[in-house]
């Protein structure tokens, strides 16, 4: 119990803190895309995923969050749902069977085994995921430090003046 109060002190910490919001929603989408792609250590999508977690300021807690969560969920679920959407994808969809032809077989992409159903299933979920995710994430950490100012009394002395009300509005407006 008191390890799950440590990890969301530190999600809030994250959330609250000085960081970018769109590092933060990187960081989200990221966590997304290992939890739903298959992990192992020869996959290089796993390891290209890795590197731009360390190379940008994405979000680590966040997407280590993002992560376990979206384990979890494919651990309960189990991975029918995303193999049956990487099989519509590779398959199925004869639109795609001149892309996917063309794509799978560069050298780079070869390497990322984007021809399995998993993979190719747990990629195109994450982006989506993320897609949907990602500005009301945004706009929930904007919130969330939008509340944690109000708590200072100089911030709650100067919003009783007229004038600091009327630039909000304004400032909302636009």
């Amino acid at each position: 119990m008191i390890t799950l109060l440590k990890i969301a002190r530190g999600l809030y910490r994250a959330i609250a803190g000085s960081g970018r919001p769109w590092h933060l929603a990187l960081g989200l989408s990221l966590g997304i895309l290992l939890a739903l792609v298959p992990l192992g250590l020869t996959e290089p999508m796993v390891w290209l995923v890795v590197g731009l977690l360390l190379v940008t300021r994405a979000g680590f807690g966040i997407a280590l969050s993002a992560f376990a969560l979206g384990k979890l969920v494919v651990a309960l679920t189990g991975t029918g749902w995303i193999e049956s959407v990487g099989f519509v994808l590779l398959e199925r969809s004869e639109a795609l069977q001149g892309l996917w032809r063309w794509a799978l077989n560069l050298p780079v992409v070869a390497l990322f085994g984007l021809d399995r159903y998993q993979a190719m299933g747990g990629l195109v979920l994450a982006v989506l995921l993320s897609a949907i995710a990602w500005v009301p994430f945004i706009r929930f950490v904007y919130w969330v430090r939008a509340r944690e100012l109000e708590r200072y009394r100089l911030v709650r002395w100067l919003r009783s003046f007229w004038f600091v009300r009327a630039l909000g509005m304004l400032s909302r407006g636009s």
